[in-house]
């Protein structure tokens, strides 16, 4: 049974680059939200990638896809969200992209 956590805050984050970079220059800020609708953008972003690589997944990235997953599905957002973002970096470095 998932935690309640009354009067809980879904925050949204701005991401940018740091000030002078070419990157900052380049790509406007993006706002993450903590909602249920981000969990499933990330899910379908690392289903993307998974499907371009010719491999299957590294079992650590596989395990923290599936867990957030899970946590998204059973509301518990968050954490969902950490795991699926967190994936998604470890396999893109795994491809060379990070």
């Amino acid at each position: 049974m998932p935690l309640s956590m009354p009067g809980l805050f879904l925050g949204v984050w701005v991401v940018a680059a740091a000030p002078g970079s070419a990157k900052a220059e380049d790509d406007p800020p993006r706002v993450l939200t903590q909602t249920p609708e981000y969990c499933l953008q990330l899910e379908s972003l690392l289903g993307d990638v998974a499907r371009r690589n010719p491999f299957p997944l590294p079992g650590e990235v596989q395990a923290l896809a599936d867990d957030g997953q899970l946590m998204c599905e059973r509301g518990q957002i968050r954490g969902g969200i950490a795991r699926l973002r967190r994936a998604l970096i470890m396999l893109r470095e795994t491809q060379g992209g990070g």
